[in-house]
């Protein structure tokens, strides 16, 4: 990525390319029980989010249809009821219990997360400011109010955004994922390859990605800075500006600036759109041969190819509702990595 010269904070972004990871090493150890307190809540409440499907997939199997005796895994068989009413009530109360307990951790990891993410902020935007108001007085007499108020609002504020909410997506992302992905293949795992070959074709993209749009943000960064100095010197000194009569020059000056922001942004956005409509394709290739494979399998008795059923395994009903509904939830979250990502930039 090209910078200009004397442009001293669009080099520095471009080479903290990694500066929030610089960031969280420097200030967020000091909280860091706060921070694992809330990723272990995060691992508790989306482990408990898997358990309403299984639950539903054992209810057809055993209850319904009849086809598998009702036994839920590592729940004693001395626990479970013999009548098949009361099997449907047990099973409900561990649906109940699951979601509960899945909105209690929620609660407990949005509060120690919001909790680490506002304390880390306050130490980076006092750090910042001290650091600012140590350089001499020819630093900020060659720099616009704007580009200094852009890093301790604009750059600083972003932190919040991505600690709150994406660093919690993506551990959740990964936990659900890796918990479904687990369970399939626990269950039936070579059914589980077609949305588990997804994974890599997912990651593929979402590292072309990175490598493509942190330079273009980086590019939209420095254009916010210099547009906001431009604004703010025209703005501060409408009185010689007036005085002068450049209003027709200061009207180009600021078009000429908003020009190379809308330059930089369109081209992050092309590249944007450019990602997602990949991910959908690909998340929805997988969706589609679980419908098709585990729906022709069901049907017919048997697999549309030897390989599936080459261990001696079948395919029932409540299965086949629990592939197709972690699979749909299995790829969706990995469309997510890319705001995410961005979040990042």
């Amino acid at each position: 990525m090209s910078v200009d010269d004397d442009d001293e904070f669009a080099e520095l972004r471009a080479e903290e390319g990694n500066a929030i990871l610089r960031l969280f090493g420097e200030y967020g150890r000091e909280r860091l029980p706060t921070f694992v307190g809330g990723g272990l809540a995060a691992v508790v409440q989306m482990l408990m989010a898997l358990v309403p499907s299984l639950m539903l997939a054992l209810a057809i199997d055993a209850l319904i249809m009849g086809s598998s005796p009702f036994a839920i895994p590592a729940v004693p068989e001395a626990w479970i009821p013999t009548g098949q009413g009361q099997q449907l009530l047990f099973a409900g109360g561990i649906v109940a219990s699951a979601y509960a307990l899945s909105s209690i951790f929620s609660w407990v990891n949005n509060y120690l997360w919001n909790s680490f993410s506002q304390h880390f902020q306050h130490s980076v935007r006092v750090d910042t400011y001290d650091a600012l108001q140590r350089q001499g007085v020819e630093f900020f007499d060659n720099r616009q109010t704007g580009e200094v108020m852009s890093i301790l609002n604009n750059d600083v504020n972003q932190l919040e955004g991505f600690l709150t909410n994406n660093l919690n997506s993506l551990i959740t992302i990964l936990v659900r994922v890796g918990g479904m992905g687990a369970v399939m293949l626990w269950i039936n795992w070579r059914l589980a390859l077609i949305p588990v070959a997804a994974i890599p074709v997912l990651g593929y993209l979402s590292y072309w990605f990175v490598e493509t749009i942190h330079p273009k943000y980086q590019e939209v960064r420095s254009a916010v800075g210099k547009l906001n100095s431009r604004l703010e010197n025209n703005i501060g000194g409408i009185e010689t500006l007036k005085s002068f009569t450049t209003e027709p020059f200061e009207t180009e000056r600021v078009r000429d600036s908003s020009q190379a922001y809308l330059d930089s942004q369109w081209d992050a956005i092309t590249t944007r759109i450019k990602f997602f409509p990949s991910l959908q394709a690909t998340t929805a290739a997988a969706y589609v041969s679980v419908f098709f494979v585990g729906g022709w399998w069901v049907v017919t008795g048997s697999p549309p190819h030897p390989f599936f059923a080459a261990g001696g395994e079948t395919l029932t009903a409540g299965t086949l509702v629990l592939f197709l509904n972690y699979s749909r939830r299995f790829v969706y979250p990995m469309r997510q990595f890319g705001p995410r990502i961005i979040a990042y930039c």
